[in-house]
């Protein structure tokens, strides 16, 4: 999930690490990995040139702030510059209108959309592009994400205990002769018949039929809230008006992605030919790596930007 970030936010999340506070942005980013953050150049400049003052206004230990920004937060945020974009969507051009400062941020939300804008800034959360509430959707966030990691390690067990008993099965296969094979199986399926009628059998049974029911009174209402989770996080992302440009489809293959992708595979997720994606990731809003794989803005190295 793409979450575009304005200084505001960014500020207010420092501040808390500043004290020894957790910050479920980074957590979210970092430890769970359900989400990617991205901010513009221009907030990188606001966060780097008034954070110290926030901090000091604000009764926090500035260097500590500093820190938090320098080595936690800015190396997992992509900073684009996207200054000089143009904006489509009627909110992003009233917005634009008002508070010519806030249009970069609307651009990228543009250009990442659906995604989740968070802000404290009246003109982006008034205009309807950004949330003030973000702390609420980073719980929802949070949810669906634990629902995704729980249903990513069940399938992953289930791979790895069928891949054991496929491995174990076709030895058996290879290397037993027909006839033992037979006799193994005709004696598994009798003791499983008498066990199926043994009163151990039916006691067996009925505690797993109990396990069950335990489990869905459990599941069930974690499910139902999962499932409101994700409504909710539908209904906060901004949305903008029209269909998004070949760049902006690129770019949110991009943006989503886990890790850096190469121009084919972006092909094969958006079905623009590779030529034309290698054409689009020219665009320097894009970085490429020296092996060829392609990511979104700019990252903070050491306290420098590195492409």
């Amino acid at each position: 999930m793409p979450i575009v970030l304005d200084a505001s936010t960014v500020i207010g999340d420092c501040l808390r690490l500043s004290q020894g506070k957790n910050a479920l942005l980074l957590f979210l980013a970092r430890e769970m990995q359900v989400s990617n953050l991205y901010a513009t150049q221009s907030v990188r400049e606001e966060v780097e040139e008034h954070l110290r003052e926030a901090a000091l206004r604000g009764g926090f230990d500035p260097e500590a702030a500093l820190s938090a920004w320098q080595e936690q937060f800015a190396p997992l945020i992509g900073f684009v510059d996207i200054s000089s974009a143009s904006l489509s969507d009627p909110r992003s051009v009233a917005l634009a209108a008002r508070d010519a400062d806030d249009a970069p941020t609307a651009s990228l939300a543009e250009l990442l959309a659906p995604c989740l804008v968070f802000s404290n800034d009246s003109d982006l959360v008034d205009s309807g592009i950004a949330h003030r509430n973000w702390g609420e959707m980073m719980v929802y966030a949070l949810e669906v994400g634990n629902m995704h990691a729980g249903v990513t390690a069940v399938l992953f067990l289930v791979m790895l205990s069928g891949a054991g008993i496929y491995g174990l099965t076709e030895t058996a296969f290879r290397r037993l002769p027909r006839s033992a094979l037979i006799g193994l199986l005709g004696a598994g399926g009798a003791f499983g018949a008498g066990y199926w009628r043994s009163e151990l059998g039916v006691r067996h049974r009925s505690n797993l039929a109990s396990v069950v029911h335990r489990v869905n009174e459990k599941l069930l209402p974690f499910l139902q809230r999962v499932n409101e989770c994700s409504d909710l996080l539908e209904q906060a992302a901004f949305v903008p008006d029209g269909q998004p440009t070949d760049v902006a489809r690129v770019a949110r293959a991009v943006a989503v992605a886990p890790f850096p992708l190469r121009p084919a595979e972006i092909s094969a997720d958006i079905g623009l030919s590779t030529q034309k994606v290698a054409f689009l990731l020219r665009d320097p809003i894009f970085r490429r790596s020296a092996d060829s794989h392609y990511g979104l803005g700019a990252r903070a190295v050491g306290g420098a930007t590195s492409r």
